[in-house]
């Protein structure tokens, strides 16, 4: 859903299957996302410890991206 709401309204998007690859992604291109949704139940690293290294790295930046937590697994 979220995948055909971003080309529906043509945003470019990065999809990544778990939150180490997700954060390797942002190390080396994190000017590039304004938004980053973060689903907080991933294998290998949650969404909050990803969320976690994501401010330790912008630590020294004047802009912070904002990152929207979601999942898929709120309910049984």
């Amino acid at each position: 859903m979220v995948r055909t709401l971003s080309e529906m309204n043509g945003w470019d998007i990065t999809v990544r299957s778990n939150a180490i690859d997700g954060l390797e992604t942002f190390k080396q291109e994190r000017e590039k996302f304004e938004l980053v949704l973060m689903d907080w139940k991933m294998p290998v690293m949650d969404g909050l410890e990803c969320t976690r290294q994501i401010r330790a790295l912008e630590k020294d930046m004047k802009v912070r991206t904002t990152i929207i937590g979601i999942t898929a697994h709120a309910f049984n």
